[in-house]
C-alpha cells in the first residue's frame, strides 16, 4: 500500500474490518459485565464498566493506524503522523493533570480521557489528509 500509494486497498480495509470491527465492539460492550465474570470469576464482573468504557478506543484504533504512516506517508505528510501523536500526548497528559488537581483521576475518567484523546489523534490525521489532498494528487499528476 505505502510503496505502490493503492489507497482504494485503505477503502477496501476499512469497509471490510470496520463493520466486523463495530459489531464485535457493539455485542462486548452489551455484554461487558458476563464477559468479564464469565472470563475472570463473578469478583470481576465489576470489570465490564470499565472494558463497556473503552470500547471506542478499540474501534477507533484501526482507522487511526491506517491513517497514520500508512496513508500519510505516501502524500508526503509523515510529519502530520507523528506530530498527531506528540498533540495527543500533550491533550493526555493536560487532561490527567487537570482531572488529578480537580480530584476526579478515576479508572472511569482515565478511560474516558483515552477515548477522547485517541479521537483527536484520528481527527488531526483525517484533517491532514482532507487539507492536503488537493495538493498532493496535483503533484502525483
Amino acid at each position: 500500500m505505502v510503496k505502490n500509494k493503492d489507497f482504494k486497498l485503505v477503502k477496501r480495509v476499512l469497509l471490510i474490518l470496520m463493520p466486523i470491527i463495530l459489531v464485535g465492539c457493539t455485542v462486548v460492550g452489551i455484554y461487558a459485565c458476563d464477559f468479564c465474570a464469565w472470563l475472570f470469576g463473578a469478583e470481576y464482573r465489576d470489570a465490564g464498566r470499565i472494558l463497556q468504557l473503552l470500547m471506542p478506543v478499540i474501534a477507533i484504533t484501526l482507522p487511526a493506524y491506517i491513517m497514520g504512516f500508512p496513508v500519510l506517508s505516501p502524500l508526503g505528510l509523515a510529519k502530520y503522523a507523528n506530530r498527531s501523536v506528540v498533540i495527543g500526548a500533550f491533550f493526555h497528559g493536560v487532561v490527567l493533570a487537570i482531572l488529578f488537581v480537580i480530584g476526579q483521576l478515576r479508572v472511569e475518567t482515565i478511560c474516558i480521557s483515552t477515548c477522547v484523546t485517541e479521537a483527536l489523534v484520528l481527527a488531526i490525521r483525517i484533517g491532514a489528509v482532507i487539507k492536503h489532498r488537493k495538493s498532493t494528487m496535483k503533484t502525483e499528476d
